[in-house]
């Protein structure tokens, strides 16, 4: 009777109720992994781009756990191609700045006045042109690129140190320079071709020949000195006029030799490390030198007073003038004692050690100033007024 109620419910249909079925509706609301495309509960998010993703399917950046922050592969991806191009951009930037300091060390820096040979291009020159273009700096920007003016015209554009050859020598002065027209390189050759170069009105050879103020001379690259060309090594140039080269530095007109002599701004002496006092040359052992006047037989001690040399033991300076015994104060255009008299605003009053009430003396102790005027000890002066109130009535 059990076994047949028992197969009777085998065969008989279960009583349960059919379950939703899965349409296009449910299947939006079903949450997927961006990643592994499988159902998630949407606990977790790409803090990047905010789509759903399991956790093991991305890489936690906090606390692993319910609701910890991560970060899907592609952003990942993305994250690290952006500290990746970074670091590359650093590291270019550094390799220039190297690089950039490498060059000033081994090809210098531009200077504003210095003579610079810019090359020429070989198509742009003739086959007995010059090679290069003598132009002066003008101006450095702040990449230290240099503005180049030659005798034709200011060159366009700036050069690098790598771009031009800094000459040792001052080539081209600042006057003969032309910085009222602008022009390329390749004019300034045609300028400067063998048919076209101008020293002042003469045709001259930059090759073999040196332009000095419009007068050619020969060799090429002399110095100048004035309208005279001379070579550095065998001459030297002392206010335009030049002079074989007995000596290394100028004393006005004169070459002389420092080590052997000495110059005193236009005279010279035939005295190693002379000591100057205006034109002259003077021993400081036993002369002074007091505004370009020389004081002989003086002391070790000895000070100026104008012109002349005195001893602060036995007399005093005062306003250019001397004055015996020693000791004395300068007031004024007067002199006075202090240990007897006071100096207030340029007039000598008695006695010593007292106070100044304008150009007169007073004592603290028994008086009290008010605006220049002297009054008595038991008043008391209130700002700039004259007013005056005892100090009976002052509570």
């Amino acid at each position: 009777m059990e076994q047949f109620e028992y197969e009777g419910n085998m065969s008989a249909e279960p009583n349960v109720e059919p379950s939703t079925p899965i349409t296009d509706e449910t299947q939006k609301d079903v949450l997927k992994c961006y990643v592994c495309e499988k159902d998630t509960s949407g606990a977790h998010m790409c803090i990047k781009c905010d789509k759903h993703i399991h956790v093991i399917c991305g890489t936690t950046v906090s606390e692993e756990g319910y609701g910890s922050k991560v970060v899907c592969p592609n952003c990942k991806i993305d994250t690290n191609r952006v500290r990746h191009r970074s670091g590359a951009m650093d590291s270019q930037l550094k390799q220039a700045n190297t690089m950039i300091a490498r060059s000033k060390k081994e090809l210098g820096t531009a200077e504003v006045g210095q003579t610079v040979a810019v090359p020429i291009p070989m198509f742009d020159r003739g086959k007995g042109d010059s090679r290069n273009l003598l132009g002066r700096v003008i101006e450095v920007n702040d990449k230290g690129n240099a503005v180049v003016a030659t005798r034709f015209g200011q060159l366009l554009g700036t050069f690098g140190t790598n771009e031009m050859g800094i000459c040792k020598q001052n080539l081209i002065l600042e006057e003969e320079i032309n910085c009222e027209t602008t022009l390329s390189v390749r004019e300034a050759a045609t300028h400067q071709s063998l048919s076209g170069v101008k020293c002042g009105s003469n045709d001259y050879n930059p090759i073999r020949q040196t332009c000095c103020n419009g007068v050619v001379s020969t060799p090429a690259g002399w110095s100048c000195c004035s309208a005279q060309a001379y070579n550095l090594e065998l001459s030297v140039c002392c206010q335009g006029v030049v002079h074989s080269k007995n000596g290394s530095s100028c004393c006005k007109d004169q070459a002389y030799y420092p080590i052997l002599e000495t110059c005193c701004i236009d005279a010279l002496y035939p005295v190693r490390d002379g000591h100057c006092c205006g034109n002259n040359i003077y021993d400081p052992t036993t002369e002074k030198c007091c505004e370009g006047s020389i004081n002989q037989n003086v002391e070790p001690e000895y000070q100026c007073c104008a012109d002349k040399a005195y001893s602060p033991a036995s007399e005093t300076c005062c306003f250019g003038k001397l004055f015996s015994p020693e000791g004395l104060g300068c007031c004024g255009d007067q002199t006075y004692i202090p240990q007897e008299e006071t100096c207030c605003n340029g007039t000598v009053t008695e006695p010593s050690g007292v106070s100044c009430c304008g150009k007169l003396s007073y004592d603290p102790a028994d008086q009290t100033c008010c605006n220049g005027a002297i009054k008595g000890a038991n008043f008391v002066c209130f700002g700039n007024t004259h007013e005056i109130i005892s100090k009976y009535f002052v509570k």
